[in-house]
């Protein structure tokens, strides 16, 4: 574990007065899914949804960051999420904007991935497949 959320853990570990063992997972929802069984008693960096709330107490955020849609350069740009309807795109497995695109616009489909990297190589090399009514492979 490195960069903020390891900081900002070490702070709260010597403000309570205890040591925090990071576990490794493979990804998002491995880690996700061991704190909603208990085994972990921490997540760092983990937005609230309504879908977590219902398993976690959240503090208020630390730090906020954007939400983009990435394209490939042949692919069209998109300045509202709404643009998407119809169109599938890349998204990461159990992430906060995925939830929430799920949720707010079940008409687009998400195609997810289990990291980032995994999302966006997708993107990259043109593996976010078309819709059945697109001709460009969406992002």
């Amino acid at each position: 574990m490195s960069g903020l959320d390891a900081d900002v853990v070490a702070v709260l570990g010597q403000r309570l007065g205890v040591q925090f063992r990071p576990r490794h997972h493979a990804d998002w929802s491995e880690a996700y899914e061991s704190a909603v069984s208990g085994e972990i008693a921490l997540l760092s960096g983990t937005a609230m949804t309504p879908e977590r709330r219902a398993s976690f107490n959240f503090t208020r955020p630390d730090v906020t960051f954007p939400v983009m849609i990435i394209t490939r350069d042949d692919e069209p740009s998109f300045d509202d999420i709404s643009l998407l309807a119809g169109r599938r795109f890349a998204a990461v497995r159990n992430y906060a904007p995925t939830l929430a695109l799920r949720r707010d616009f079940p008409e687009i489909e998400a195609i997810e991935h289990s990291t980032v990297a995994e999302a966006l190589q997708a993107v990259a090399l043109g593996r976010a497949p078309p819709s059945p009514t697109s001709s460009t492979p969406p992002t």
